[in-house]
């Protein structure tokens, strides 16, 4: 699919609506609902945990290599979830805005369905490949669209691309 962000128009598109695995662009739901949680206060402090280190040993996700009980803002785990791709800090996240990793999952189907996006549905928070975990091209198009609006995953992405940039010269 090639669409313009700024009208909306696609402007050439095959096999828009077949179901694909999201893998890590699962983030950017992650991230959104971070962002629009009323629990989220860029400057307040978060700490890793025991149980999410558990949980992700072994799962073969990046991880942030921080230490039960290392402290860090709110606006850093968003920074750890977008720009690392940590699944460590992608679950920490999950458990901090949703009280429970699945109802964290939840609330990512929830917000799918109110965003319109029929074809997507989410297992998890980070995109481990699981056949239930799916999207679909114009979901992916009409969530980074919605994500774009948000300030702060906009300034995130353009940091990730000015790094991206700075690392080839």
């Amino acid at each position: 699919m090639l669409a313009s962000l700024d009208t909306g128009e696609i402007i050439y598109e095959n096999n828009i609506d077949e179901k694909v695995y999201p893998a890590s662009i699962t983030k950017i739901m992650t991230a959104i609902l971070i962002l629009e949680s009323e629990k989220y206060d860029p400057t307040a402090k978060v700490a890793m945990t025991e149980e999410i280190l558990d949980l992700v040993l072994g799962t073969g996700l990046a991880v942030s290599l921080m230490t039960a009980g290392e402290e860090f803002t709110q606006l850093d785990l968003v920074y750890l979830v977008l720009m690392s791709s940590y699944g460590d800090s992608t679950y920490l996240a999950a458990q901090i805005y949703g009280e429970t990793i699945d109802n964290f999952v939840d609330m990512m189907n929830q917000k799918a369905a109110e965003l319109g996006l029929t074809g997507t549905n989410y297992t998890n928070p980070v995109g481990l490949h699981d056949d239930n975990n799916y999207t679909t091209v114009r979901d992916i198009h009409t969530l980074t669209a919605y994500a774009l609006k948000n300030e702060t995953f906009s300034l995130v992405e353009r940091l990730k691309a000015r790094k991206n940039l700075n690392f080839l010269k």
